[in-house]
């Protein structure tokens, strides 16, 4: 097995599939208890792509929680979600669906 692990190491070469985009994936979660058993939900995540400086995708949930006992919770999410893509025949960012 470490043979064949140097080997592969070994006749790699230059990996040409990499990019060299810097990006990121940032996002913050809230929860509030309103009492006992509800509690509210928040996540808000932000994509970053060409190096920080134009926004890829972001996302955003919003939801509501019952705890009906110790092993048991029901919740219920409202989300949105926009990205761009670079596109060539415009030259710039566009805002295309996920689907």
């Amino acid at each position: 097995m470490k043979k064949i692990l140097s080997l592969l190491l070994l006749i790699s070469g230059k990996m040409l599939g990499q990019e060299t985009d810097i990006r990121s994936w940032t996002g913050v979660s809230l929860e509030k208890k309103l009492n006992k058993h509800i509690s509210l939900n928040a996540n808000l995540q932000v994509r970053t792509t060409d190096n920080f400086t134009a926004v890829g995708s972001y996302v955003g949930e919003f939801g509501l929680g019952y705890k009906i006992n110790k092993h048991w919770e029901v919740s219920a999410y409202y989300r949105f979600s926009k990205r761009q893509k670079w596109d060539k025949s415009e030259d710039a960012y566009i805002y295309k669906p996920f689907h």
